[in-house]
């Protein structure tokens, strides 16, 4: 498994390469290559889904990256600016609903940001009102 992973990694197969580290810790935790090589593959799939916008991805394979190399700084900071694009996007699209009167659309992205950071520019509040005016414009078509 190790050898396969190493040539997956060399090939850039940096997820198929992940899951063949993973075969080798799981019969011999303590192997220092594959430990290493395990971290690396993560990192650098992880960088490769923040380039194609798959935020929660990255911070997946990035918290997979902190369990075998604890002390990576630069993950912790990937991790957060993964989030923080993930929220961003969401939150935009949010308000492009909104703006359109899509209040269902709207609701959706903003529960993605609450899901993750219930404080991200009062969205929760962006909910309520939103759920609000729902509730309102239904009262108003049944009239």
């Amino acid at each position: 498994y190790k050898e396969l992973g190493l040539e997956m990694y060399k090939q850039k197969l940096y997820v198929e390469a992940a899951i063949e580290f993973e075969k080798v810790l799981n019969t011999n935790p303590d192997d220092p290559t594959a430990i290493d090589h395990a971290y690396k593959s993560y990192f650098e799939q992880a960088k490769i889904s923040l380039q194609n916008q798959e935020y929660l991805a990255a911070r997946n394979q990035l918290e997979s990256a902190l369990r075998h190399q604890p002390a990576c700084g630069q993950c912790h900071r990937y991790i957060e600016r993964s989030e923080n694009l993930y929220k961003e996007e969401h939150y935009k699209r949010g308000m492009h609903h909104y703006g359109k009167q899509e209040l269902k659309q709207a609701i959706s992205e903003w529960q993605l940001v609450n899901d993750i950071d219930p404080e991200f520019k009062h969205v929760n509040s962006m909910i309520q009102k939103a759920e609000t005016m729902m509730k309102n414009l239904n009262r108003m078509k049944k009239k």
